[in-house]
Order: C-alpha cells, then structure tokens, then sequence
C-alpha cells in the first residue's frame, strides 16, 4: 500500500527528524503534542523510507495509577546523525 504524501504529512516528517537531531529521542506522546502528529509511526516508516537509520527502543513509563507502561521511543542512529 503506497503512503499519501502530503504537506502535512512532509512538514511533520521535517519536525519529527529535526527533532531527532537538535533534541534526541521522540515518543508518541511528544510528537502529539509538539507536533500535532498522531501517527508518529507512520512519519517514521516514511523518514525510513527516505533513506532516515532510525532505531527504535523500548522504553518503561509510570502511568496513571502507578502502573507501568511500555512504549517506543525513536532516534537516530549515531553513526547517521
């Protein structure tokens, strides 16, 4: 299935990957609200796409009620930033 390729689509792709390199890791929840982008997944299989080495770890955060959660967290590898 192709992606559509928008301006937003670009635009969001462009913060996503200076985000990366000016500031480091992005989770779901930055991308949303520094960005607006609610499908980060999606920005980083095009950033991939587009030539991007970006890993992606797994990282554990404390959730409402204490609970622990599990979620990506992406960057760039140091050896292409």
């Amino acid at each position: 299935m192709a992606t559509l390729i928008n301006e937003t689509t670009k635009s969001q792709c462009a913060a996503i990957l200076a985000h990366m390199k000016t500031k480091g890791p992005i989770t779901k929840l930055e991308a949303l609200k520094q960005y607006d982008c609610m499908h980060l997944g999606g920005r980083i299989c095009d950033l991939r796409k587009s030539g991007h080495d970006i890993k992606t770890v797994t990282i554990a955060i404390k959730a409402r009620g204490g609970k622990t959660k599990r979620i990506a967290q992406y960057h760039l590898d140091k050896k292409a930033a």
